[in-house]
């Protein structure tokens, strides 16, 4: 296993090519929102229904994994939640179209 040595710290490649390729994506994410055109008839009524959907469907994902079980490790919460997050907002509008929920 190759590891990079900064000082004191030695850290195996493969996490300092996770964490900055992690880091570039979020600046690029960043860029790209702060070149968004900015639109000023944005309807201001909120969904509380669609949220409300959102909402229901996280904790339901995040209480099977409990259920499940998991390795209780911060990567794994952290994962875990924003695995949880990403598909709440992907099934909720599913449902609408569906007419399930």
């Amino acid at each position: 296993m190759y590891v990079l040595r900064m000082g004191n710290i030695r850290m195996p490649v493969y996490w300092f090519l996770q964490y900055f390729s992690s880091g570039i994506g979020l600046v690029l994410i960043f860029i790209i929102i702060l070149r968004l055109p900015v639109d000023n008839n944005i309807p201001s009524k909120i969904d509380w229904i669609y949220w409300l959907k959102v909402i229901l469907i996280f904790f339901s994902i995040i209480l099977i994994k409990t259920w499940i079980g998991f390795d209780n490790t911060w990567g794994q919460s952290i994962a875990i939640t924003i695995s949880a997050g990403l598909l709440a907002i992907t099934i909720a509008p599913l449902l609408k179209i569906a007419h399930i929920f």
